[in-house]
């Protein structure tokens, strides 16, 4: 099958494992150029991602890698397309015609630096397409085709500029926003953090009040249960004191029973009345 070109070793320089093509390489190459005129897309700079997963799902859509660079090795063969370096890697130039002129070789350094335009670096993207747009006038000059395709793609150049110059500056003023919110966003961080600090120094010491109040809590059970037992003896005690009081009344009235029968023994004896004993 490798042989007869329905299959090829992949990856190479193994005889392990292959790709089998249920469209020979000749035949993706017609597709792919096809598929480039359908979608007016000749004379354009393509990514191999553009080809293997464009907007619009297509034939080629998934086509294996090996295979697409074979349908371009055919087609650059024939004078159909050109091989080139671009931003995201590897890309390829789908022409018209099997010959390539001048003024071809011109407009394909137009579209290519067009194509950079989108994945300029992030600095100054605004400067950067006005330059852009001075070489795009400076490079144009040089056409000695109709001079109505150089007024078009100029027009085409100045629309663009005024199109994708207010999105870079918006875009450059929101990022000084966002610099300026960053800003700010480190002041409440740096606020909230001190507060958060601030805030576990309040804890700490009401942790320590709790505990302190809990102690305190404990010596007042303990001077409640000293004050009940105080209030039990001193009521215990009076108790006592009245029956104390109540003991020395009886020998009090004793004492006077006793002191009453005595002086009366005595008047009897001072009388000189005989005594019965």
């Amino acid at each position: 099958m490798v042989v007869k070109d329905l299959a090829a070793y992949e990856p190479q320089k193994q005889m392990k494992s292959v790709l089998l093509y249920w469209r020979s390489p000749g035949e993706w190459a017609e597709t792919l150029h096809n598929w480039a005129t359908e979608t007016a897309q000749l004379n354009t700079i393509l990514t191999f991602y553009d080809i293997t997963d464009p907007p619009i799902d297509s034939e080629l859509s998934g086509i294996p890698i090996p295979l697409l660079r074979k349908a371009i090795g055919i087609l650059s063969k024939t004078g159909r397309a050109q091989i080139l370096g671009v931003a995201d890697g590897e890309g390829v130039r789908i022409l018209a015609s099997k010959l390539a002129t001048c003024q071809d070789e011109q407009v394909l350094a137009i579209n290519n630096l067009a194509h950079c335009l989108a994945r300029i670096n992030q600095d100054s993207k605004a400067i950067k397409v006005e330059i852009a747009e001075k070489k795009l006038k400076k490079l144009t000059k040089t056409f000695d085709s109709n001079k109505s395709d150089t007024i078009i793609l100029l027009e085409a150049v100045t629309d663009f500029r005024e199109r994708i110059i207010p999105v870079f500056r918006r875009a450059e003023e929101q990022t000084l926003e966002i610099e300026r919110l960053k800003v700010q966003l480190s002041k409440y961080q740096s606020e909230v953090a001190a507060n958060a600090r601030q805030i576990e120094t309040l804890e700490r010491k009401r942790d320590e009040a709790c505990d302190l109040l809990q102690k305190t809590a404990v010596e007042r059970d303990k001077a409640i249960d000293s004050s009940n037992q105080a209030v039990l003896k001193i009521n215990q005690l009076r108790k006592d004191l009245i029956q104390i009081k109540a003991q020395e009344s009886k020998l009090e009235d004793t004492r006077n029973l006793h002191k009453a029968q005595l002086l009366e023994h005595k008047d009897l004896v001072f009388s000189g009345c005989p005594v019965f004993s």
